[in-house]
């Protein structure tokens, strides 16, 4: 019996039945039948089981567009690791090949990676990943890569990652995706994305994470986007290490333990986002914490270097408290625990709040005394 499960030679394998798999091992092939090199091809597995495996299947480079698929597999162990480690057994290998997707499988208590991509765009939908090390893992050396998709932006299609080390873990890719995911316990971070890359996290659900987000070292790329995040008792939302000067985060909802938007420094370097979190006419929304003990953002700058935080002043129908939540702590002049460098500027702008559903005043004027009274006691939050 193979230590591993399918291995793709050049012309691939299908299975499409209810099977489990112990060990099955393809021949590394080349062009010139030299057994010199190995080349990947494909595979498509639906409804397969594949079990006690220290490493199921492996996709390995494949200068064309990859058709492999995953749908309806499991990926199981008789005796679940207790504590989830890098040397454990792993699920799915892929290196140097687009176009590998996932959909409605079952990664659990494998102890190492669920998915394991290098140098590969691959897509994730509507699968659970627990008790892992790392969920995804993904990462790019010397080549670009396309897009890694974790997620297509639909309830239908939302993975969840639970109780792992790291849910996604990413380092250096081309265009990171994750959209619509639920985050639930995972240990060290929910997401994490390191080194140079694109991302948008958008329309997640966090809780329990030590870290919603972490950030390290994205910069010098652009197109950096944390949005319409839910983070219910995350210890931290939103964790940045080193540069991610290309970083903005806006209409996310944050109810923390312990802070909603941390910068720190990495190796020496001042965790940074980008300068200007919105504009003079395009403010930014966010719901921070409600507890007067959660700072909100504390950023670890030069002090020659001020950031501004251009946020919408929070008057609406919502009434005092949820208005409060509008405006960010710490300003540069508020008395927090950590060196910070950000000036809060209120914005007046047209209400574009984009998925938070909050009410603002001059859709639903104000008829009755109670909402007058809402109004006035905002106010005075901002004085």
């Amino acid at each position: 019996m193979s230590r591993n499960g399918i291995h793709a030679q050049r012309w691939g394998w299908d299975g499409k039945n209810e099977a489990t798999f112990a060990g099955i091992t393809g021949v590394p092939y080349d062009p010139a039948n030299n057994y010199a090199e190995f080349y990947g091809g494909v595979i498509r597995a639906s409804s397969t089981t594949f079990h006690n495996n220290r490493l199921s299947a492996e996709i390995l480079g494949y200068p064309f567009p990859n058709s492999s698929n995953f749908s309806f597999c499991n990926f199981t162990r008789d005796v679940p690791t207790t504590t989830p480690s890098v040397n454990g057994d792993e699920g799915v290998n892929i290196f140097n090949t687009n176009g590998v997707s996932f959909s409605d499988c079952n990664f659990f208590r494998h102890g190492a990676r669920g998915i394991t991509a290098g140098d590969a765009a691959i897509t994730v939908r509507s699968s659970d990943f627990r008790g892992l090390f790392h969920g995804v893992l993904v990462g790019s050396g010397s080549m670009p890569t396309g897009t890694v998709g974790i997620g297509l932006g639909s309830d239908q299609f939302a993975n969840d990652f639970v109780e792992n080390e790291y849910g996604v873990f990413s380092n250096g890719i081309h265009q990171l995706d994750v959209l619509l995911n639920n985050f639930e316990d995972n240990r060290t971070a929910g997401v994490r994305v390191a080194g140079e890359t694109n991302y948008r996290i958008g329309d997640n659900n966090f809780s329990g994470n030590a870290t919603g987000v972490e950030l390290l070292n994205t910069t010098p790329a652009f197109g950096q986007y944390v949005y319409c995040g839910v983070h219910s008792g995350d210890d931290y939302a939103i964790m940045v290490r080193g540069q991610c000067n290309g970083m903005t985060f806006e209409d996310n909802e944050f109810n923390t333990q312990i802070g909603d938007v941390w910068l720190r420094p990495d190796n020496g370097t001042p965790g940074e986002i980008s300068f200007d979190q919105g504009l003079q006419g395009n403010p930014v929304y966010n719901l921070f914490s409600e507890q007067e003990s959660i700072n909100d953002i504390i950023a670890s700058l030069d002090p020659s270097e001020a950031r501004f935080f251009n946020y919408y002043p929070g008057i609406s129908n919502e009434g005092p408290v949820v208005n409060a939540r509008l405006i960010p702590d710490c300003d540069i002049n508020d008395p927090c625990v950590v060196t910070h460098q950000f000036f809060n500027h209120p914005v007046q702008a047209g209400f574009a709040d984009d998925c938070l559903n909050l009410i603002h005043g001059l859709e639903n004027p104000c008829l009755e005394r109670a909402c007058l009274d809402s109004v006035r006691n905002s106010l005075m939050w901002l004085q």
